[in-house]
């Protein structure tokens, strides 16, 4: 019994220290309403070159790469946290 109440410990301490990180490149269709309007309004003439999905343990931000230099990360309610030109 001590040896699969160990094995159990040890199964369950490699689970919590496994990393639950998850990145997907998504359509700009999928990305949240509020990312999307965020983008319309502040860079109506830009458009979207990729759009990726971050997902780490119970967080999921969103990364917008804009075709003029800018690159958006926003958080799960579609408010940017860090916006990087990378044009300059």
């Amino acid at each position: 019994m001590k040896i699969v109440k160990t094995a159990l410990a040890v199964l369950f301490s490699a689970a919590l220290l496994t990393s639950c990180e998850s990145e997907k490149i998504l359509p700009v269709d999928e990305l949240p309403r509020e990312v999307r309007s965020y983008i319309g309004n502040a860079y109506p003439e830009s458009t979207v070159i990729y759009a990726k999905q971050e997902t780490e343990w119970f967080t999921t931000t969103y990364e917008v790469q804009l075709d003029n230099g800018m690159k958006i990360e926003f958080n799960s309610e579609g408010v940017p946290i860090d916006i990087d030109n990378e044009a300059w």
